[in-house]
């Protein structure tokens, strides 16, 4: 399945994405800035043998796969679905007892995303570089 809301991303101004996958209905919901921008409706469940974040996996060594170009800030993993209905973002996520990983694009170095959560679920950065942020307008 795939999700794409119809409208262009700024550039240089912070956007807060969240992709909710509701188990119950069988619905993948995505929100631009606390707004919901699509939905699917698919019982299809994820594939657990792998989680990627802007990218799929290679198919072969001269393959780079898709890519993404910009900063990312943040990203939280949860057991439920945060989201029901449109939202105000928060400016900093904080673990609680249904996160599963919790991710301060901030707090790393090398090639280790360190998961905030306390879950232990640290990723392994490939293709991409620690950046300092630049001040961004916007929410």
């Amino acid at each position: 399945y795939q999700l794409a809301g119809n409208q262009r991303l700024p550039v240089r101004q912070s956007t807060h994405l969240a992709v909710v996958r509701d188990a119950e209905s069988g619905q993948h919901r995505l929100y631009i800035d606390g707004k919901l921008v699509d939905q699917v409706d698919t019982m299809r469940p994820p594939d657990k043998k792998m989680f990627m974040i802007c990218g799929r996996e290679r198919q072969n060594a001269s393959d780079r796969g898709l890519g993404y170009s910009g900063l990312i800030d943040e990203i939280r993993i949860s057991r439920i679905p945060r989201y029901q209905g449109d939202f105000v973002p928060r400016p900093r996520h904080e673990t609680d007892e249904h996160t599963v990983a919790l991710y301060h694009c901030d707090e790393g170095h090398g090639d280790v995303l360190t998961d905030s959560s306390g879950n232990g679920h640290h990723g392994k950065i490939e293709g991409a570089t620690w950046a300092r942020p630049m001040p961004l307008s916007g929410g």
